[in-house]
């Protein structure tokens, strides 16, 4: 009842909608900031020691390599051999390739299809390649290729987190050493030749 003795008028679903929606929305929100930075979705923590054979410094911004090793390959590598090393700070919305050369993150939106995409949160690889998971320690070659724990996405991982890419004849191990969520996480990666198919 109002002031004056005449009924409330209760609201309709159509007036409460849109602020019980944003209100839904928010909270939700809230909750999986709240447990991405808790590390709740992260499948994996390990300890990186990486070793590069060279380090040369590149111009630095948050969608360069900042470090990088490369060997030149004339011809066919064996199996195993280290094409690159480099760290790398990947926003989201691009992606990156692995080869002979360290690579800077391409913008996904333009059409390009990098082998590994960060979107969302989220690790994707694409249709001609797949992600292992690896247990603590620092990733190795035989790491990689011997790991049976294959998935196409990895969610929310957190500083630590290491997995692999392997597919187009490259295996590459991924270390996320730093993550500044909504922002760009910082990887230390290394890509090898792959075994004969």
């Amino acid at each position: 009842m109002t002031t004056d003795g005449t009924p409330r008028k209760r609201p309709t679903l159509a007036e409460l909608g849109p602020a019980w929606i944003t209100a839904i929305a928010t909270l939700i929100a809230a909750l999986v900031g709240a447990l991405a930075a808790a590390g709740f979705f992260a499948t994996q923590v390990s300890t990186p020691a990486p070793t590069p054979q060279t380090q040369t410094p590149i111009a630095e911004s948050p969608t360069t390599a900042t470090h990088a090793t490369s060997k030149a390959s004339h011809g066919a590598s064996e199996p195993g051999s280290m094409l690159s090393q480099f760290n790398v700070d990947l926003p989201g919305g691009y992606g990156l390739t692995f080869g002979a050369s360290p690579s800077r993150p391409v913008d996904v939106s333009t059409g390009t299809e990098p082998f590994l995409q960060f979107m969302s949160q989220q690790y994707n690889s694409d249709e001609q390649g797949t992600l292992a998971i690896l247990d603590p320690g620092s990733p190795t070659y035989s790491r990689c290729v011997n790991s049976t724990r294959f998935t196409r996405y990895l969610s929310f991982p957190k500083a630590g987190t290491s997995f692999c890419y392997v597919g187009h004849n490259v295996v590459a191990s991924i270390t996320v050493t730093a993550s500044l969520i909504s922002k760009y996480d910082t990887l230390t990666i290394t890509v090898w030749q792959a075994p004969a198919s």
